[in-house]
Parts: structure tokens; C-alpha cells; sequence
């Protein structure tokens, strides 16, 4: 919406399109696109199956496909709510975070979960005994979690 179709390059489309999907998906497209698979397997031909693409992959061909079923859900799709939200959202170019991908990826990074950050936002007054111990192990397993699990998953923003 902010900086238009050039932004989706075969290789953007297809890491956000591993973060759409599941996680064992996301394994399967990694595995295919790194030639480490054997194109006949059926998790291959049920990941694209569940996109609706019959096509036979092939080590030529899979980069293709993939890309093709990554515009499709992540362009194609959501067509008409992005012509309806651009008009309203490129008011938004003016501000510094919304004015490059460098921009956007560093705001997106700096509004990211993380335990410290919801360890400081927490606000209570235990009473000594069983109330503090609890309330210092809640402390200790929101410090265990990693950025899945305190509800920001990794994006393309991140490289990963």
C-alpha cells in the first residue's frame, strides 16, 4: 500500500508468503527451493494442493510455482481491500516511518514484543509469601518466551 507493486520482487513475495503460511509449510518451501527434496513427496503436492495449484513441480519449475502462489495470496487476493485502504493510508506518507522500506522496517522492529518490554509494563503489588513467589515465576516465564510466543511472529522485515 505505502510503496507500490515494485516493492514485490519474486524473492520479497516468497519469504512473506513462508510467513503466511505454517510453520511445518514453511519448512517444505524451504526445503523445495534449496533442491533437498524429492518433488514427487507428498507434503510438496499437498502444500500446493491446499493453494489450489495442480501443476507437477520440478526442480526448474518450483521457484516459479512458488512465486505464483505467493502473489496470488499475498498480492492477488487482497486486491480490493488495498485499493480501498491506499487512498486513506498514503495520507500517512508524510510521517518519517511510512516514507521508505528502511523506514517502515525500523519502526515495525522498534513496536516489537519483547519480555523486558512486557515485564515493564506490568503493574502489581504481591504480598509477600505465595503472592511474590508467584508473581516473580510469572516474571521468569514471560523472560523464558521468545518473539513467537509473545505474539509478534518473525517477518520479512527481519531477513529471516
Amino acid at each position: 500500500m505505502f510503496f507500490g507493486k515494485e516493492i514485490l520482487t519474486p524473492d520479497f513475495s516468497i519469504e512473506s508468503f513462508k510467513l503466511y503460511v505454517s510453520q511445518d509449510e514453511q519448512e517444505v518451501i524451504e526445503k523445495s527451493l534449496g533442491g533437498d527434496f524429492d518433488f514427487s513427496e507428498g507434503d510438496l503436492l499437498d502444500l500446493l494442493g491446499s493453494f489450489k495449484c495442480y501443476k507437477r513441480p520440478t526442480k526448474d519449475n518450483i521457484f516459479a510455482l512458488l512465486h505464483e502462489l505467493a502473489h496470488q495470496e499475498m498480492a492477488q487476493k487482497p486486491r480490493y481491500i488495498v485499493d480501498c485502504l491506499t487512498p486513506i493510508l498514503n495520507s500517512m506518507t508524510v510521517y518519517t516511518p511510512f516514507q521508505t522500506m528502511e523506514d517502515l522496517t525500523t519502526f515495525y522492529n522498534a513496536k516489537k514484543s519483547s519480555s523486558k518490554k512486557i515485564i515493564s509494563l506490568l503493574s502489581a503489588s504481591p504480598e509477600p509469601g505465595a503472592e511474590q513467589s508467584s508473581f516473580e515465576h510469572f516474571k521468569r516465564f514471560v523472560k523464558s518466551l521468545n518473539g513467537n510466543d509473545l505474539g509478534f511472529p518473525p517477518t520479512v522485515f527481519d531477513g529471516k
